[in-house]
């Protein structure tokens, strides 16, 4: 699962899920059964004008995730 940061022109940023060639709304329950079944995420994709700051924090956040969840299957 890769997930996708578009940021629009309203400064919104907007999250998709990429499983595969098909790109989903974003959804907390799909990131959770697939960060089960694969265990981590593959590496972001950023979109728009996303600063270096945020790219970094989301990141930041997405290491935690692959952290906690590799913990949890042990």
């Amino acid at each position: 699962m890769k997930l996708i940061f578009k940021k629009d022109s309203d400064e919104t940023i907007k999250i998709l899920i990429r499983d595969g060639l098909a790109e989903q709304e974003f959804s907390y329950i799909k990131m959770v059964k697939s960060l089960i079944e694969s265990n981590s995420f593959e590496d972001s994709e950023f979109i728009g004008e996303i600063s270096e700051k945020e790219k970094e924090v989301v990141s930041q956040m997405l290491l935690q995730i692959n952290s906690a969840i590799g913990t949890q299957k042990k």
